[in-house]
């Protein structure tokens, strides 16, 4: 009942779906998660993104950044998400050097997963 009320809400009708939304999700089975428990899955799922792909992690690195503080500089996180301002002060460093501490600091985190 909570799923087809959240269905037949209009969009603009903000107070209403905020009132629906935690029924809704209840009756599913879902639960509330943290900041720090999303920003974890959030970057673990671009980790593995990157890290299958082959892309350039350089320029998630932001993406990783903004995780680290939204989940208040989650241990896991940090690694990744300070590889941006480091990149600000050690502007000597060539991109491939650059890269491969990058994908370091990805495979760290998906082992943290693991472990």
């Amino acid at each position: 009942p909570n799923t087809v009320r959240m269905a037949i809400l209009e969009p603009n009708y903000v107070w209403a779906i905020d009132q629906a939304l935690p029924r809704m999700l209840a009756e599913l089975g879902c639960r509330e998660l943290s900041a720090k428990e999303a920003a974890l899955r959030l970057a673990r799922e671009r980790a593995k993104r990157i890290m299958k792909s082959g892309e350039d992690p350089l320029p998630s690195l932001q993406y990783f950044y903004r995780l680290m503080l939204s989940a208040d500089y989650l241990g896991e996180l940090v690694e990744l998400g300070y590889l941006e301002d480091e990149y600000d002060f050690y502007t000597d460093e060539n991109v491939e050097a650059r890269r491969a501490r990058a994908n370091e600091a990805l495979k760290n985190l998906l082992a943290s997963e693991a472990g």
